[in-house]
């Protein structure tokens, strides 16, 4: 009996930490940078999270959302809240369906440095 209590209670601390910003305790990757997408994707995200010297949180690093199947949705990286390089969706069945590159936050063209890298990743291992 106390076996099973310790498995529930543990189960239940996991799925608290992992439903939100898993890989910290603080607030949701959404109010911790801009991780709109269109289309928009409904599923738990996943980010590391920094503080600023003013003591505000911060997406920093790797970002992730998944459908709520547990796939993975989205991918990318934060840096300073902002999204900054290559950012991949995929669809359910784990296909790429989208690419797009951020600098600063701000969507630009995949530079031509980096298409062949897209493309390698494309074409998978």
């Amino acid at each position: 009996m106390h076996r099973r209590v310790l498995l529930i209670l543990s189960l239940l601390l996991s799925s608290a930490l992992f439903a939100g910003c898993a890989l910290t305790r603080s607030r949701p990757c959404s109010k911790a940078g801009d991780t709109t997408w269109y289309p928009p994707i409904v599923g738990n995200m996943q980010c590391y999270q920094t503080k600023t010297p003013g003591g505000e949180l911060q997406n920093q690093g790797q970002f992730r959302q998944y459908y709520p199947s547990g796939k993975l949705a989205l991918e990318g990286t934060f840096v300073a809240g902002k999204k900054d390089g290559l950012w991949i969706q995929y669809n359910e069945s784990g296909d790429r369906v989208a690419e797009r590159w951020f600098e600063n936050g701000i969507e630009r063209s995949i530079p031509d440095s980096r298409r062949s890298t897209v493309d390698e990743k494309a074409r998978g291992p």
